[in-house]
This record gives C-alpha cells, sequence and structure tokens, in this order.
C-alpha cells in the first residue's frame, strides 16, 4: 500500500538519483561502444583475409593455366592493394615421375618489404605445359 502512495506522490526524483542513473547509463553505454569499435576492427581485418585468400585462389588458377611474371603484378580490390608472390617449389623425384610442381602463393596487403602477409596457398602445376624449373 505504501509502494503505490509514494508512486502516486509529487515528490519526484532527487538530483542526486538522477545523477547515479545518468551514471550507470553512461557506464554501459561506454561499454558497448568499445564493443562496436572492436567489432568493426574485427570485420575489416577479416575482409582483408578472405579477399586476399581469394586473390591467392585467382593466382593459383592462372599459374596452373599458365605461369608467368604477369600473374605476380599488384592487384586493387576493396580500395587496397594486395601483391601476390608465386614460388616454384622445388620437385621430389615422385613429382618429377608425375610432371607435376609445387607452388606456393603467398599474398601481400602491403608492399612486400612490409611483410605484412594476408594468405598464403598450396597447389600443383603440370610441367607439361609450363616451365617448372629444375631444382
Amino acid at each position: 500500500m505504501k509502494r503505490m502512495e509514494y508512486l502516486h506522490s509529487n515528490k519526484g526524483i532527487t538530483l542526486v538519483e538522477l545523477l547515479v542513473s545518468i551514471t550507470l547509463l553512461s557506464i554501459v553505454i561506454v561499454t558497448f561502444l568499445g564493443f562496436f569499435s572492436q567489432s568493426i576492427t574485427f570485420s575489416a581485418h577479416t575482409e582483408d583475409k578472405l579477399t586476399s585468400l581469394n586473390i591467392a585462389e585467382d593466382v593459383l588458377i592462372e599459374a596452373k593455366e599458365d605461369i608467368s611474371p604477369a600473374i605476380e603484378e599488384p592487384r586493387r580490390m576493396n580500395n587496397k592493394t594486395y601483391y601476390p608472390i608465386v614460388d616454384i617449389l622445388s620437385q621430389s623425384s615422385e613429382e618429377r615421375s608425375l610432371n607435376i610442381a609445387r607452388i606456393h602463393v603467398k599474398v601481400y596487403a602491403e608492399e612486400v618489404s612490409n611483410q605484412t602477409l594476408y594468405a598464403e596457398l598450396y597447389g600443383y602445376i603440370d610441367c607439361e605445359d609450363s616451365a617448372c624449373g629444375d631444382d
């Protein structure tokens, strides 16, 4: 009964109650803002990794068709430049007998000198149609 009387009274809230509620609300809002900024940063980093991986897959497919220096040209996507590097690894005797070679594709998000590696893939290329090099 007292509770109902308190709710319908004209006393209102005190300045201290108002300051405490504003302080608590501010703490909650600041916590969520930190979470959202971290989420945006994580999302951008994930987008860079996925884009790099897609570029590495494209380069690997191009290398299987024709390995030429042109596949290492910088590629611009999502307002960023990615730098693929293709290495043909040394062949084992089994790989030589099958006429295949291992290929290593690395994609950097910045110039290679900065060493920001975002993605790397390994695959095989057919040595009958492309120059595999004798290591």
